[in-house]
């Protein structure tokens, strides 16, 4: 079983990927910041995927990616382009700010670069399959129960569960109308002028997984992993299992831990409890 990580995986998620890490949080993207749910790109919050599509489009297209920087670990910025369906050149550019935290935050802006005005019918399409970190490195399906989305005005919000693991989030764009897993908003930018519009995605953290219930509260965690050129031991004996979740994410994203061949998590094995530990 070959370590999951962006360049590295099951199934590749390309070249160009960008990736945003926030404590325990992070983000894997394309190089135009779409995220799919057939690749090992998504948000996630606490080992578990709670974005798995991510996608801008404009009249009904995709952007095409010219750059994207990274200001900060958690900062991305993305520059893509308008296409057009007859092929021509496009003067519209659209940026896209986003930061990733307790939530994710992005800021689409568009610019008409054109000496006519520019119809601009912008879409997000957001959905979660809230498929964990190993589900989502294998390419395996998501085992839930039951997948039910709300909508209001401005509003989508996604909901799953399975026995004792509530999960969901929501997902809000100023001025926009819900159809099915679409925000859509409209809006006729004057030529040689900029628009922008702010959507953001919240997950919802207070059941078992914003209380770490599926590490045993604050129990000791170990990580052991194996390569195929020698053995190797990590260890991390946290006591906060965020922190320690969060050390194992980091370390699997900056290539410290190089492809393993066997992961296997194990909470509190009673051959490395020490007693009963208070954790403040």
């Amino acid at each position: 079983m070959p370590g999951w990580n962006v360049h590295d995986s099951a199934v590749r998620g390309g070249t160009g990927e960008v990736t945003l890490v926030q404590g325990t949080s992070f983000c894997v993207s394309s190089a135009n910041g779409d995220m799919s749910a057939s690749k090992p790109q998504g948000v996630f919050f606490e080992d578990t995927r709670y974005l798995s599509e991510w996608k801008l489009t404009v009249n009904g297209l995709p952007l095409e990616a010219l750059s994207a920087a990274t200001p900060e670990p958690f900062h991305a910025v993305f520059m893509g382009r308008t296409l057009r369906h007859d092929h021509a050149d496009s003067s519209v550019l659209v940026e896209r700010d986003r930061q990733l935290g307790a939530n994710l935050t992005e800021t689409i802006t568009v610019h008409n670069y054109a000496r006519e005005p520019f119809h601009c019918r912008l879409e997000v399409l957001a959905d979660a399959d809230f498929a964990d970190l190993f589900e989502v490195k294998e390419c395996r399906q998501a085992h839930r129960i039951s997948r039910v989305r709300h909508a209001t005005r401005e509003r989508l919000t996604v909901e799953s569960e399975r026995p004792g693991d509530k999960r969901s989030i929501t997902v809000v764009l100023t001025g926009a109308r819900i159809e099915g897993r679409r925000l859509l908003v409209a809006m006729i930018i004057p030529s040689h002028t900029a628009w922008s519009v702010t959507v953001s995605a919240a997950p919802d953290l207070q059941g078992e997984v914003g209380r770490g219930g599926g590490l045993r509260g604050h129990q000791p965690v170990f990580w052991f992993a194996s390569t195929d050129s020698a053995p190797l031991v990590v260890l991390l004996s946290i006591w906060s299992p965020a922190m320690a979740r969060g050390l194992a994410v980091s370390i699997l994203l900056v290539g410290l831990v190089v492809p393993i061949r066997y992961a296997i998590r194990v909470a509190a094995h009673p051959r490395y409890r020490k007693g009963p530990r208070r954790v403040r």
